[in-house]
């Protein structure tokens, strides 16, 4: 388990600064329109598995061996860092700036057949005949 301690850690890191450096381009509004919706569509996921990789670093670490309060705490720090990162959305970007969740469309409705008409449809025909 080791060895998966060691390896976890530097992932964690590298995702933790890919989800700074995607925080980065929306706070100051860094490239154009794509790379903006880029770093908005991937902050949420570099986020969700950099906390997937500090449990599974708390838990390698622990489990061969290390120091308990050492590992919690590398993984508390890391953790609270890039929730920071994940939660500042909501809290930083002015109202104009968030994206609006497209209105939906009311969808066309067929008109309802008249009550003489045959059933359509997979369901509609009945076992009895």
């Amino acid at each position: 388990m080791h060895h998966v301690a060691t390896a976890a850690l530097p992932v964690a890191i590298g995702l933790l600064v890919c989800a700074a450096a995607a925080r980065a381009v929306l706070w100051w509004g860094l490239g154009d329109e794509q790379i903006q919706r880029t770093a908005r569509e991937h902050l949420e996921p570099l986020c969700a598995w950099c906390i997937g990789v500090l449990l599974v670093y708390v838990f390698a670490r622990t489990a061969a061996g290390g120091s308990l309060l050492v590992s919690l705490f590398v993984g508390a720090t890391l953790t609270a860092a890039i929730l920071a990162l994940w939660q500042a959305d909501q809290e930083a970007a002015p109202a104009e700036q968030r994206v609006a969740e497209p209105a939906t469309a009311e969808l066309p409705t067929e008109p309802a057949p008249p009550d003489d008409a045959p059933p359509r449809g997979l369901w509609s025909r009945g076992l009895s005949g």
